[in-house]
């Protein structure tokens, strides 16, 4: 397997890396690039061996970005999206478009492929990517009967594109996985073997959720589905703004009761807590360069110690408090 990722406007190859030439099997070869030019900074961590490759890039600050994604070989693709505007994936060799949205997990089956990835203009777009071999998953799971009984496992082993692809809701269990795996604190000689344990925790994980949400999510109407996607979407965009209830409901055309009580049974949170959740972790990345009362006022808190008590009440610590660690590290 060869991945590589070329960003069309910059005109940059910001990795290419050939799994299949590496000079020994069974280790993990790791990979740091950064990159700040023309206002755009990436900040891209790889790690990957002969049948794996774990990629985590964050793009900040930046306008439309268009990564030509080309993969050689056949994979399985773990993708997420955990910050940004939802970008267009683009299968150049099929040409069709498909929307992604961010908290949504994707698992894809792929051989030979060549995407472009068209992520809009935003001040923090963040991705986790993971690309296996099918061989490797097959091998591993051969002789355990879970998989046997699981949908998403059957699609994204079928080595059929049409089929092979399905998408969930990133579930906290599943989120924390993902950080789990580009945690940089295991030892290099043991990150691997931790790897191949994060990815078994990952798809029994995903197993479980799905059994638990079979029916449940068999009922769900596709049409309302949608509009929580995009109210989703509109919130990670809007959210500085603290947007109500009501104009949500208006926004995506959906009654108030049923975009509460379905926006909770998606993401697993109420749209409240999932506006602080995204003012906090702003206010988090914002601190590096602004005072505590111009967050406040970009966030759009009316009350300078409305927003340091919800601050220390998320993070267990003051705005000046952990700034001043930032400052120390």
């Amino acid at each position: 397997m060869r991945v590589k990722s070329y960003l069309k406007n910059e005109q940059l190859n910001l990795f290419d890396v050939d799994l299949d030439s590496l000079k020994t099997r069974g280790k993990l070869y790791t990979q740091d690039l950064h990159f700040k030019e023309k206002g755009l900074t990436i900040n891209s961590q790889l790690a990957y061996s002969d049948q794996l490759c774990l990629i985590n890039t964050s793009f900040y600050d930046h306008k439309d970005i268009e990564d030509v994604f080309s993969i050689e070989g056949e994979y399985i693709r773990i993708a997420c999206i955990t910050r940004g505007s939802n970008p267009q994936i683009t299968d150049l060799s099929a040409t069709s478009t498909v929307d992604s949205y961010p908290g949504f997990l994707s698992l894809v089956y792929g051989k030979n492929s060549r995407l472009s990835i068209s992520m809009p203009k935003s001040s923090q777009t963040h991705y986790i990517t993971m690309l296996i071999s099918t061989q490797y998953l097959e091998d591993r799971f051969a002789n355990e009967n879970w998989p046997k009984r699981s949908g998403f496992f059957k699609a994204i082993t079928s080595r059929n594109k049409s089929e092979g692809e399905v998408n969930f809701k990133v579930i906290f269990p599943l989120h924390q996985i993902l950080l789990d795996m580009v945690s940089k604190s295991w030892k290099i000689e043991e990150r691997l073997d931790f790897l191949e344990l994060k990815i078994r925790e990952f798809l029994l994980t995903l197993y479980c959720y799905e059994q638990e949400n079979q029916v449940a999510y068999s009922d769900l109407n596709p049409e309302v589905l949608e509009k929580i996607k995009k109210a989703h979407y509109y919130l990670e965009t809007n959210f500085r703004k603290t947007p109500t209830i009501k104009e949500i409901s208006r926004h995506v055309l959906l009654n108030e009761l049923q975009l509460k009580q379905n926006f909770k049974n998606v993401y697993g949170t109420t749209i409240r807590s999932f506006i602080i959740d995204l003012k906090m972790k702003e206010a988090l990345h914002l601190l590096k360069n602004h005072k505590t009362n111009e967050i406040a006022s970009i966030l759009g808190y009316k009350s300078l110690s409305h927003f340091i008590t919800s601050f220390k009440k998320y993070y267990g610590s003051s705005p000046k408090q952990i700034s001043k660690r930032q400052l120390n590290m």
